[in-house]
């Protein structure tokens, strides 16, 4: 393994406890380092989503759901690195959720989308960030279109008007 040229996430279940788990995405590997803790590694311009969940003798202490893109730290460019707990150097945040509320919201709009036939790792930064800020401020978001699900790759006419679900939280 080169270093750099991985991003690791620190996985980690202890029932009623602590459970930080990947939401999406397939890591390229995964060490697990006991019965309870393991690392998953994912190479560069990955998509994945991450929660992070902790409670104690008072209850649920910290809910966190964030989805990234991993980024090479060996690559000369300006690249934006954010360190998050338990991402290990740092990656590219598109949209970050902590709450019990909004994140358990956040998690029900991605299993809508996935029953609809959404790949999540597939859409593309854009939206994350777009849905990111119209939760921020509590207003309605467009589901993703043709164009955002497949990541960009799908061409469209400009003047076609298309006409957008609006999901209000």
């Amino acid at each position: 393994m080169a270093r750099g040229l991985y991003t690791g996430i620190c996985l980690h279940f202890e029932e009623a406890r602590i459970n930080h788990r990947l939401r999406f995405g397939v890591p390229d590997y995964q060490v697990h380092l006991d019965k309870t803790r393991s690392l998953a590694f994912f190479g560069p311009n990955q998509t994945l989503g991450y929660i992070r969940w902790l409670a104690n003798d008072y209850g649920t202490q910290d809910w966190r759901f964030c989805v990234v893109k991993t980024v090479s730290t060996q690559t000369d460019d300006e690249t934006d690195i954010t360190t998050f707990p338990g991402i290990i150097p740092g990656a590219d945040i598109f949209l970050h959720m902590s709450g019990k509320t909004k994140v358990k919201r956040m998690l029900a709009l991605l299993d809508d989308l996935e029953e609809k036939g959404a790949d999540l790792t597939q859409i593309t930064e854009s939206w994350w960030r777009h849905l990111h800020n119209r939760l921020e401020v509590r207003a309605g978001f467009h589901l993703p279109d043709d164009y955002q699900l497949a990541g960009g790759q799908v061409k469209t006419s400009g003047s076609d008007i298309v006409e957008m679900e609006i999901w209000v939280p």
